[in-house]
């Protein structure tokens, strides 16, 4: 979406419980655009959430961390699954994590997206990610309980 502020009504109305919005969308408009957009997210009385590519720094959301409820770190770039996880957002999970614990937000859902699996589960996991999507590690696996279940390290 180019412009999210013209789409956030139409979600808020449909249920939404949480909004997120890229950085690299909000930056194209102006410099408050993101701020704007996560206080519009806040005024319909659902959650929100900002996100970065893997080739921007996460430290361009550290302004916006105090609206923020969940950060979204994406780990591969968007398009199409099946994509290997980039490590370097390693670095960038546990930056993240150090924000929120130190602006007081330790609670701050950090979410990955892209390139998960057991192993990359586990990695995250101990950067400091709390939240995980996994598609082609589960719909690919012959038995979609036993991969969640080593998704989750049990």
């Amino acid at each position: 979406i180019e412009h999210p502020q013209t789409q956030i009504k139409f979600f808020a109305e449909a249920g939404a419980d949480i909004i997120t919005v890229h950085y690299e969308a909000c930056s194209k408009i102006s410099p408050s655009y993101l701020r704007e957009t996560l206080e519009l997210i806040k005024s319909y009385g659902v959650k929100c959430g900002a996100v970065v590519n893997p080739d921007v720094p996460v430290e361009r959301l550290f302004p916006v961390f105090d609206l923020c409820d969940m950060v979204l770190l994406m780990s591969v770039f968007p398009g199409y699954g099946g994509q290997k996880f980039i490590e370097g957002v390693l670095d960038k999970i546990r930056a993240a994590r150090q924000c929120a614990i130190s602006c007081g937000k330790p609670e701050l859902d950090i979410e990955v997206d892209g390139g998960i699996n057991a192993h990359t589960a586990r990695l995250v996991t101990e950067a400091g990610a709390n939240v995980l999507v996994a598609g082609s590690a589960l719909f690919s696996a012959p038995n979609f309980a036993e991969a969640v279940r080593e998704l989750r390290g049990q």
